[in-house]
């Protein structure tokens, strides 16, 4: 899990490792375009991670560790959950990369502070108080090029 994402998802990770242990592969992560970013954090094997470190000396692979590992899906193997209707919000975003989306995720957080949130009910929160993506919906997404890039080639192809 990385810091830039406090609204992980408790229970999708705990069904993702749940699957990550029956199937015996390298790693669950999502089928992208469908959650809310900063919803998921990709169970990786340890030994699909130290592969990816010996195949590539890539500058960006190394700072975005599966980036490899989707960019060749013929060394590893790889299952992509695909949510349920209730969990695909994909204009969602609630990872912190600037500071407005730190204020974003603070004032969810402060006006849920006693609430167990999961990817459902931030998706109905955000729902009912859409003005709230005002705040940091200008934020450019470095990332999203190679997960759609990928992703969108693995569409068509979902494990689930």
């Amino acid at each position: 899990m990385s810091g830039d994402s406090p609204l992980t998802d408790i229970k999708l990770i705990t069904k993702w490792i749940k699957i990550f242990k029956k199937k015996k592969i390298d790693v669950v992560s999502e089928l992208w375009g469908y959650f809310p970013a900063g919803i998921t954090a990709p169970i990786i094997k340890t030994d699909a991670l130290k592969k990816s470190l010996q195949k590539t000396q890539n500058k960006s692979d190394l700072e975005h560790v599966t980036k490899f590992i989707f960019s060749n899906p013929n060394l590893f193997k790889i299952f992509l959950d695909k949510p349920s209707k209730k969990e695909t919000y994909p204009k969602l975003n609630l990872c912190i990369d600037e500071k407005s989306d730190y204020v974003f995720v603070k004032y969810i957080i402060q006006k849920n502070i006693k609430k167990k949130l999961n990817c459902i009910s931030l998706i109905d929160y955000i729902k009912k108080n859409k003005n709230l993506l005002k705040i940091n919906y200008k934020v450019n997404r470095k990332s999203a090029k190679y997960h759609k890039i990928f992703f969108d080639k693995m569409k068509n192809e979902t494990r689930n």
